[in-house]
């Protein structure tokens, strides 16, 4: 994943200034927007894999933060999603 201050400094922008003005046009935060991002890249993986192990490959702490992130964003536990296998 690309950090705040490399996507900033691509952007010629300070990091603070990237994220008024990232959450300014998009209306979302930018950490929101990375975890969102790391989740629907994660569906695929999670078709063929455990939660746990689609966890820790996308970098959650653990099965518990990324199942309660995923219901947080998406209204459903992947528990669910991977039941419809």
């Amino acid at each position: 994943m690309v950090s705040l201050k490399e996507i900033a400094n691509i952007c010629f922008l300070s990091e603070t200034r990237f994220l008024h003005l990232f959450k300014e046009k998009t209306n979302l935060n930018f950490r929101r927007y990375q975890l969102w991002n790391k989740l629907i890249k994660s569906l695929p993986y999670l078709k063929e894999h455990s939660i746990t192990d689609t966890a820790y490959q996308f970098g959650f702490t653990d099965s518990s933060h990324y199942s309660r992130t995923f219901k947080e964003t998406f209204g459903l536990t992947p528990k669910f999603l991977s039941s419809l296998k």
